[in-house]
């Protein structure tokens, strides 16, 4: 059993070293409420998300404005159908 726990621990140290593990062990911490310094995964996942939307809505409105300089520098005017 000795053996065992060794080999793993030398692993564990070659392959995910010991900042990994404090990492690790800090986000189980935070993640079940042992520890109010940092966020949780579910928090960090949102915030990604959040990151995201944020990005994509700020390339929707620099798209929407180079649109509007366009149709004002342009003059287009829309006209509508009198069928309607």
């Amino acid at each position: 059993m000795a053996e065992l726990y060794s080999a793993t621990v030398r692993l564990f140290d070659r392959f995910c070293g010991p900042v990994l593990l404090r990492d690790s062990h800090k986000e189980a911490e935070i993640d079940g409420g042992d520890r109010p310094d940092g966020l949780t995964s579910q928090e960090r996942d949102e915030l990604r998300r959040l990151r995201r939307e944020v990005k994509q809505l700020r390339q929707e409105r620099d798209l929407l404005s180079k649109a509007a300089a366009w149709f004002a520098q342009h003059d287009v005017t829309l006209r509508r159908s009198s069928s309607s």
